[in-house]
């Protein structure tokens, strides 16, 4: 087993999830959409920037979707009443719904994707999945990629 196999099984892995999810929910937002949404219910009037951030994502591509939120009502926007530069992004009622349905979705997908582990072999993967999450990061940090 070479890196080349264990980067081209993580691939693989990656795109059944996502077909997974596509076939759970085929109307389902596209990718970080759920993420989205949820950093917006955990920090309700959050900012365009720090929203950004947090999404580690350029603002031009968190504009596009927040739009898509936004136009199904699932978030609002409002100015921020002492400061009017800033604008705050709110989640609604219908974003709370949305939210719920995909959580309820996700632990559908994940009872399934897990059951073939046992709990020892998730601590493992998971621990195994942030080292390198947490190595890749270094290495985009110090090309000022991220």
């Amino acid at each position: 087993m070479t890196n080349y196999d264990i980067a081209e099984a993580i691939k693989y892995l990656n795109r059944m999830l996502r077909r997974r999810g596509a076939v759970l929910n085929p109307q389902s937002y596209g990718r970080g959409h759920g993420r989205l949404l949820r950093l917006i219910a955990e920090k309700d009037g959050i900012t365009n920037k720090e929203l950004a951030e947090a999404m580690n994502i350029r603002p031009p591509s968190l504009t596009k979707k927040l739009a898509i939120l936004e136009k199904d009502g699932n978030i609002y926007r409002l100015r921020d009443e002492r400061d009017k530069r800033l604008v705050r992004i709110h989640i609604s009622e219908q974003g709370k719904k949305t939210l719920e349905k995909r959580r309820q979705e996700e632990l559908t997908l994940n009872k399934q994707f897990y059951a073939c582990l046992s709990e020892e072999e998730q601590a493992v993967f998971y621990h195994l999945c942030y080292r390198m999450i947490a190595d890749m990061e270094k290495q985009l940090k110090k090309e000022n990629l991220i």
